[in-house]
């Protein structure tokens, strides 16, 4: 048999030499449709990278960007197979674009994920990033579409029997009713000595779990961290703030703050910000995420603890980077969306964990981690589902639509 000679070297043509072996870093793709052009939309997890769409004709280019061909060896290999006849010179030049805007794993990536890194550390309370994005900068609008969306009624109540909440973290009109809903019969703070917010991490983390040695900061104020519980765990399991820099582009956690700062206002008790990665619930080291959330239990003993995970659940369609659905592929999110919310209203663990790990072609429960972690925490709690409703999304730019399962959930004292 002839050898397979698509992906050798072209000996007539030479790339230079920094541009190496290129290799895409994991980033989200997607495909859509803008102005009539078939387009994919890139978008960094890490937020190191600006999100950009390209001609879908670039697709394959991308799919070669492995680490182990030079530019070269992908023209040719892409002329050989009939795909796409591209001039060397703009192959690099392509290639090189995407090294300056930090979309491939080599030095210019490295160099700026380290100066964002220290940018980072340098912030304390960590600022904040979406802004105008999911709420308005300004506080005194955000205030008033807050209480737009609240009302003025008392959200706290002395005596109350509420350890733990679980909200969605998307833009504040969508998910207004659930909010409403599920934001009542809460600890006033002169009852609460530290808040736990489990945020949804959406970035490919190693560890399960990414604790934040900071506040946040929010339009309506800081919400501090409570350093006594932050250095306890850090004395006992180091590793859980290894990967402090999730917190750079953790919006779940973003929003968590706000809505404390809503309920609290500058009464509003110091907090320890955890982000729950996709690990928790398929660890290399199943056993990092136990020994977490046990020393965690452990520190909280003899302390009053409100929980408050900040989660969502089914992201389907289009806007996702996911196929387009249908009436009864919407059905069908919501269907798995109310089971798992019925494992976890009834206890079944184990249930819960398989349900929002299993494979799917619409994507896992993005709150997934969180949930599971959220009944940990508090395994003698009674749950209670205040609210569920799904919200129609637009993807970057307004391209293509998806839908989004909002949840409002709440845990009482037996």
């Amino acid at each position: 048999m002839a050898n397979d000679t698509t992906d050798s070297p072209d000996d007539s043509v030479s790339d230079p030499p920094a541009v190496g072996r290129p290799s895409l870093r994991r980033v989200e793709r997607s495909e859509a449709t803008l102005e009539g052009e078939r387009v994919v939309i890139l978008r960094d997890p890490l937020g190191i990278a600006e999100s950009f769409a390209l001609d879908a004709d670039f697709a394959p280019v991308l799919d070669l960007l492995d680490g182990s061909r030079t530019p070269a060896q992908i023209g040719q290999s892409l002329r050989m197979r009939g795909v796409l006849d591209l001039p060397t010179d703009d192959l690099a030049a392509f290639v090189g674009a995407l090294s300056e805007q930090g979309w491939l794993d080599d030095e210019s990536f490295r160099d700026r994920w380290a100066a964002l890194h220290a940018d980072f550390l340098e912030q304390d309370p960590r600022a904040p990033r979406f802004a105008d994005v999911f709420y308005p900068a300004d506080p005194g609008r955000l205030a008033s579409t807050l209480a737009a969306h609240l009302g003025d009624q008392p959200r706290t109540c002395s005596g109350a029997s509420t350890v733990g909440v679980v909200l969605p973290h998307g833009p504040l009109d969508q998910m207004a009713a659930v909010l409403d809903a599920t934001l009542r019969d809460l600890p006033p703070a002169d009852e609460v000595d530290v808040v736990i917010v489990l945020g949804s991490d959406h970035g490919p983390g190693l560890l399960p779990y990414a604790a934040a040695r900071r506040g946040y900061d929010t339009p309506l104020g800081p919400v501090a961290l409570d350093t006594a519980t932050a250095d306890a765990l850090d004395r006992r399991l180091p590793w859980a703030f290894r990967e402090e820099i999730r917190h750079r582009s953790a919006h779940s956690i973003e929003l968590a703050a706000i809505l404390l700062r809503a309920v609290y206002a500058d009464h509003v008790p110091p907090m320890l910000p955890v982000l729950c990665g996709a690990s928790v619930l398929r660890a290399r080291d199943p056993e990092a995420g136990e020994r977490f959330v046990a020393t965690l239990d452990a520190l909280l003993e003899g302390r009053r603890a409100l929980i408050w995970g900040s989660a969502e659940l089914s992201h389907g369609g289009v806007a996702y980077g996911r196929p387009a659905l249908d009436r009864a592929g919407v059905q069908a999110l919501e269907d798995r969306d109310r089971a798992c919310l019925d494992d976890l209203v009834r206890g079944r663990h184990g249930a819960l964990r398989d349900r929002c790990a299993a494979e799917h072609p619409q994507g896992r429960p993005s709150g997934g981690p969180v949930l599971a972690t959220f009944h940990q925490l508090l395994p003698e709690a009674r749950i209670e589902v205040c609210a569920y409703e799904t919200a129609t999304t637009a993807g970057p730019g307004g391209v293509g639509s998806g839908v989004a399962g909002f949840a409002g959930l709440r845990a009482r004292r037996r």
